[in-house]
This record gives structure tokens, sequence and C-alpha cells, in this order.
């Protein structure tokens, strides 16, 4: 357990292919299923912007959980100690909502309905079986800490710090 690159490197191309692989599977679904749909010309800036707010957030939520956790999102090398500051003090998940921030940008930048429709099934799966699973994991190891953090951090997000 602990700061072992190989997980942290391991991890990062695991997220990167499963990104890939999600809006693969959009554009398949246009291909097949969808009509082509005309956007307005601004949505593909809109997507870059996505994009890169997502991929900012997944840098800097990875980076605190290495230097505050001193861990990763790696399963295998999980952070020792939990992690409230940096995105971690609006969102309990940040990592989640970086990466559905970076396939939406993806989608608008496409002009892909498929791939939003996959953000929407995805955002379902993590909502209803990934993050009830991990919370019960996280609830284990950190004890009362967790729960006093869920009671104070969303699930999501939240635009502003709260003052206690």
């Amino acid at each position: 357990m602990g700061q072992d690159p190989r997980y942290l490197v391991t991890g990062i191309v695991r997220v990167a292919l499963t990104l890939i692989v999600i809006a693969a599977v959009g554009i398949a679904l246009d291909i097949v299923l969808l009509p082509p749909v005309k956007s307005p010309n601004y949505l593909p800036w809109l997507g870059v912007g996505l994009i890169a707010i997502g991929l900012f957030l997944e840098a800097r939520s990875t980076f605190v959980l290495w230097t505050e956790g001193l861990g990763t999102p790696h399963p295998a090398s999980p952070p020792s100690r939990l992690v409230d500051r940096g995105p971690y003090r609006y969102s309990r998940n940040p990592l989640y909502v970086a990466r559905l921030s970076v396939l939406t940008g993806v989608g608008f930048l496409l002009s892909s309905p498929g791939i939003l429709i996959m953000v929407l099934w995805l955002s379902l799966l993590l909502e209803l079986a990934v993050i009830p699973r991990e919370e019960g994991r996280l609830g284990a190891r950190f004890g009362e800490a967790y729960s006093e953090y869920k009671g104070r951090v969303p699930r999501w997000f939240r635009f502003r710090r709260s003052v206690s």
C-alpha cells in the first residue's frame, strides 16, 4: 500500500482508456441509432472548456490524494489518510466529477448525443452502485472521521465553501 508510482501511472492509463471506450460506444450509438444532430456553433467551445476543467480537476484531485492521503485513486494503492483538502473540500467525488466533465465536453465537442447518453448512464451507475459501495468501504476504513466528512461535504459538488 501507499505511494507506489506504478499504481499512479497504471491508474491514469486505465482511466484514459475507460473514457476512450465510453466515448467510442457513444459514437457507435450515434452511427447506428441516432440521426445526425445540428448543434449550435458555441457547443464545441463549451466542450473544450469542460474538457479543460475536467482535466485540471482530475490532475488536482489525484495530486491531493498523493500528497495528503499518501496514496492514489487506484484501488490497489488507496490513500492511507482521509483527504478533505483541495477539491475534496467541495466534493467527496471530484475525480468522478472530473471524468464526467471530460466526457460531457467530448460529447459537446463532437456534437454526439450518443456520448451524452453514455454520460447519463455512467452518472446513474456511479450514483446508484459504485459510490455507495465505495462509501461503505471508506466508512469502514476511516470510521467517525468519514461520517463527519460525509455530513459536511456533498457527494457531487458545491461551488462555495461553507462557513463553520
